[in-house]
């Protein structure tokens, strides 16, 4: 037998006694399925998770498929942290707002006043997520926060003109929660309306202005019925925790789940880039509505986050402390984390 012969009777051999070589094609893939309550055209929270989720799928090269699902086909905002732990789905966008007592030491991302730049709030709810005793807390419901992902800044849109801290004196706002507190702390009068219904009690006068954001007092309509938009430095950026079932990522190989740490750390500039440009667009479309915009002073605005701002941020880690969880020990890391950031990233 010639050595050619020999050499292609062992491969041939050793192929019927191994089996084929494994290759690219061969490696396990796998589907992640994500919930999203909000629709795809969604700026805040949406947005930048699906970047995130294609880039994973192209550095992956098809060995990670997202089945994505969104406009609340399974659940709501309030149902969505218990569906991740459940496994109804993989992963999704989780609001604190819906459970601050379920993961109470995520509520730190609603300071009020904390920052105007969602970028910068990003990156630090991204490293949030990596502290020890955030991790510990979402684990107790079977999940980890895998990122954090940012809306653009509330500010004020109304009925009547906002020029001065004081006219905030008995000014009836739709606020909720902490911003609430920050509203009665001023003056206001803050009143709940949900989103939905926020066109139809500004036109009946049930309230003459509301924290909002740009972005989506366009896509609710409510330019028609508001005159003015005025920035008090950002009341609010509302904060999406990105989270993944833990059972679904202790499946991942450790080099999927370096490429989605990776690209998790890169999704906070990102949506600096998304919420800037969308927000620029909705502030073109409320000036061809006729909308003034106004500007508060700097004085007035530091005003509002030494009154309606960083005490509130001390009584939530008090509250915490009481409870024994370390909410000044997470308090001071997320404010020290936003300040470094905002000098880092520009919005």
């Amino acid at each position: 037998m010639s050595k050619r012969a020999l050499c292609v009777f062992i491969v041939v051999a050793l192929f019927t006694l191994v089996g084929p070589l494994p290759t690219a094609f061969s490696q396990p893939k796998f589907v992640i399925k994500y919930h999203d309550v909000s629709p795809p055209t969604k700026i805040a929270g949406t947005a930048p998770t699906v970047w995130w989720m294609d880039e994973v799928e192209k550095q992956t090269k098809g060995r990670v498929k997202f089945d994505r699902v969104f406009g609340a086909a399974l659940g709501g905002w309030a149902d969505q942290l218990e569906n991740v732990r459940n496994g109804v789905f993989d992963m999704g966008p989780i609001l604190p707002t819906y459970h601050p007592a379920k993961t109470p030491l995520s509520n730190v991302a609603e300071f009020p006043f904390i920052t105007n730049n969602p970028a910068a709030h990003a990156k630090a709810m991204t490293e949030l997520c990596r502290h020890p005793s955030l991790m510990e807390e979402t684990k107790k419901y079977n999940q980890m926060f895998l990122f954090g992902t940012s809306s653009d800044p509330f500010q004020v849109i109304s009925k009547v003109p906002i020029k001065s801290l004081k006219d905030f004196k008995g000014l009836s706002i739709r606020a909720h929660g902490i911003y609430a507190t920050a509203m009665e702390r001023v003056g206001a009068a803050p009143a709940f309306i949900a989103s939905p219904e926020l066109f139809s009690a500004l036109e009946k006068g049930m309230v003459s202005s509301a924290l909002f954001a740009y972005t989506i007092t366009v896509d609710y309509g409510i330019t028609d019925v508001i005159k003015y938009a005025t920035d008090i430095g950002g009341i609010c950026i509302f904060p999406y925790y990105i989270s993944m079932n833990l059972d679904t990522w202790n499946k991942l190989p450790p080099d999927i789940q370096k490429i989605m740490r990776d690209l998790a750390d890169k999704t906070p500039a990102k949506t600096g880039e998304i919420v800037k440009v969308a927000e620029k667009a909705a502030v073109a479309k409320m000036k061809a509505k006729g909308i003034t915009f106004l500007d508060l002073s700097k004085e007035d605005k530091a005003q509002l986050k030494k009154v309606g701002g960083v005490p509130l941020w001390d009584e939530w880690a008090k509250e915490m402390d009481g409870k024994g969880l370390p909410g000044t020990v997470i308090k001071k890391f997320f404010v020290e984390k936003v300040q470094k950031y905002e000098k880092e990233m520009k919005y």
